[in-house]
């Protein structure tokens, strides 16, 4: 007779997960494991059961998960197929709403004093916050604003130097509670002019930051349902094109895969607005109306 295997250490989880679509549950790996039966489920009793996962290794892959509070159970099983003792966690999933893409400034562009922050919006979405701060840290926020429907803010009289960015997105339940998504990584901008100001009315694309190493497919829809689909992207640097696109609402969503090929379920959609172009060329004297 000897000994089942240890129970798995999950101390090192992260009790908050803010990517539901791309979760990664992960432990130190058990002498004589040759594999691991991994359980997550929506109650303490481990009744409802979401997942049932067995793995190779002491790492799982989870995707298209809701919001809520879940319990983790890990088994370790050895080279006969008997069964360790199990050990649970709790873990919280916070995804949702996700946070709008950057529209402008592009990341690490050189700015005015006065400056148009621009963002996508997000499906479900009621209202946008977002800061900026001279640290990436967001310590001290000098601009911290909510705006209700458009995600954007003018960001006015500010110094030479870098600052940092980030938004989230508000959703309203019924009862009037209001829910702030997971903030985006931070973008960058610089201001080295504070005489001048920077408009950004017709941006070349939407992006975010993510410095995982995943990659990004886009699908770019006239309908929130995506089947009118007029585009799809493989992407570079988490960008979006929107050149091409001719003037209305588009909804976009991102999937993403990893090394090992895993893929997740598509995003939650933003929403993207492309204003008609305005005829800038100054008339000659000859086409002027008369008065």
């Amino acid at each position: 007779i000897r000994p089942l295997l240890a129970a798995a250490d999950l101390s090192m989880l992260p009790a908050r997960f803010t990517d539901a679509d791309y979760l990664v549950i992960n432990w130190p790996e058990l002498e004589n494991a040759a594999s691991y039966q991994v359980s997550l489920a929506s109650d303490n009793d481990m009744q409802q059961v979401v997942a049932n996962i067995e793995s190779e290794t002491p790492l799982v892959k989870l995707t298209g998960l809701e919001d809520g509070e879940y319990i983790v159970g890990v088994r370790a099983v050895d080279m006969e197929g008997i069964i360790g003792f199990e050990k649970v966690h709790g873990i919280s999933i916070k995804a949702q709403p996700v946070f709008p893409f950057y529209l402008a400034p592009a990341n690490h562009q050189i700015t005015g004093n006065k400056v148009d922050l621009l963002c996508t919006q997000v499906l479900g979405a009621s209202a946008y916050r977002l800061q900026v701060s001279r640290s990436q840290d967001f310590s001290s926020a000098i601009v911290d604003a909510v705006h209700q429907d458009a995600c954007g803010h003018t960001a006015t009289d500010l110094e030479n130097g870098r600052y940092f960015w980030r938004t989230a997105a508000i959703t309203s339940a019924a009862d009037g509670q209001h829910k702030q998504g997971p903030f985006s990584e931070p973008a960058q901008f610089e201001v080295i002019d504070s005489t001048s100001a920077s408009n950004f009315q017709i941006p070349s694309g939407a992006f975010w930051v993510d410095n995982r190493n995943l990659s990004f497919s886009a699908q770019i829809s006239r309908d929130e349902d995506f089947s009118s689909i007029v585009g799809e992207q493989a992407l570079q640097d988490q960008f979006i094109s929107l050149d091409n696109l001719s003037p209305g609402s588009y909804y976009i969503r991102i999937q993403a895969t990893d090394i090992d090929n895993f893929t997740t379920a598509h995003s939650t959609p933003r929403i993207v607005t492309i204003k008609p172009v305005e005829d800038t060329v100054e008339r000659t004297w000859a086409d002027k109306p008369k008065y």
